[in-house]
């Protein structure tokens, strides 16, 4: 496939939903953006990238645009909260939900009430706790995300 790549760990263009967009590293987020939602736009695809958006953040982001469709949408956990609420989800619309997940430290593990409210979505879920890394490919055809255990979706 050749394709251009976004890679998680790696140096992309981004856009944050809010203000021009910008090229940043992963592993080194300027403090001014730290937690801001991103949308990455490749043709006609989305994928919004959460980080650990509490639910005050959430709100505040629904409150502030309506156009926050897209198709893959990756979320961390929050500290205190969960990630996604469903008012979140009904605005997104995603086709593939990543929640960005670990086995340690305990508290970085998405809950069973988590588990169970996302099920009830209908929209397929990757924990990258049990899935291993997701790897989200683009081109000008749609886009393919696949993860270390065999899972795979695409738009075409």
């Amino acid at each position: 496939m050749n394709s251009q790549r976004w890679v998680w760990l790696g140096i992309a263009t981004i856009a944050p939903l809010f203000g021009q967009p910008q090229i940043f590293s992963a592993t080194f987020t300027p403090p001014n953006i730290a937690g801001a939602p991103f949308s990455a736009i490749e043709t006609n695809e989305r994928i919004l990238l959460l980080a650990d958006l509490s639910r005050a953040g959430q709100n505040e982001l629904l409150s502030r645009t309506n156009d926050l469709r897209a198709d893959i949408v990756v979320a961390g956990l929050p500290n205190d909260d969960e990630p996604l609420c469903d008012a979140l989800i009904d605005a997104v619309q995603p086709r593939v939900i990543v929640i960005a997940d670990s086995e340690f430290p305990a508290t970085r593990r998405a809950s069973r009430a988590l588990h169970e409210r996302l099920t009830q979505k209908k929209i397929p879920v990757i924990y990258t706790r049990t899935s291993g890394a997701a790897k989200i490919v683009t081109d000008q055809s749609g886009w393919e995300l696949r993860t270390m255990d065999g899972q795979e979706f695409q738009s075409r």
